[in-house]
């Protein structure tokens, strides 16, 4: 974070990667014929994303995936408090004008270490831009990856999200 300080991993984070494919045609068929009667692959998947994290906040909603943050802990991180607004976001690639989630420091401290976060880190079922048409595709996929807070439990977090994904699919699609 900087070099005048001496700074100590106390735990680490833990991961949990999985694939979410939805399928609903056998193939691709023409828009202008079929858009309307069938729901598009991406947007089903958007659905299914929506029950396990929250798109404005960024909150991952599957319980599982937290854990009680430890009291000492909390109180480490409130003495990040006093070392500046940017300590964790001070050197983001950022693009001018955009910014990352804004907040004390010691909330984003706890949002890297001891939160949970979910990020899209691959898809497939889509062409690139340039080769795109006027086709509703049979399946879209996603590289789901979930950032665990250090005591979550990865097995139960596991099932509980696969679980919450492939739960009643919209159109009775193929999770």
């Amino acid at each position: 974070l900087d070099y005048k300080q001496m700074w100590l991993t106390q735990s680490l984070r833990g991961g949990l990667n999985g694939y979410l494919q939805v399928e609903l045609l056998k193939e691709g068929i023409h828009s202008g014929i079929h858009g309307g009667i069938v729901p598009c692959t991406f947007r089903i998947a958007r659905m299914l994303l929506s029950r396990i994290e929250d798109e404005m906040s960024g909150e991952v909603l599957v319980p599982a995936c937290h854990c009680d943050i430890p009291k000492d802990v909390l109180e480490h991180m409130k003495q990040l408090d006093g070392l500046g607004d940017d300590l964790f976001t001070k050197d983001l690639p950022l693009c001018e004008g955009c910014c990352g989630f804004e907040g004390v420091t010691s909330e984003l401290g706890l949002a890297v270490a001891w939160k949970p976060c979910m990020a899209i880190t691959g898809v497939s079922g889509l062409p690139a831009a340039e080769n795109a048409g006027n086709v509703l595709r049979p399946y879209t996929g996603f590289v789901v990856s979930i950032r665990l807070p250090p005591a979550a439990d990865a097995k139960k977090a596991t099932v509980a999200v696969k679980e919450t994904l492939e739960r009643d699919p919209p159109y009775h699609a193929r999770v």
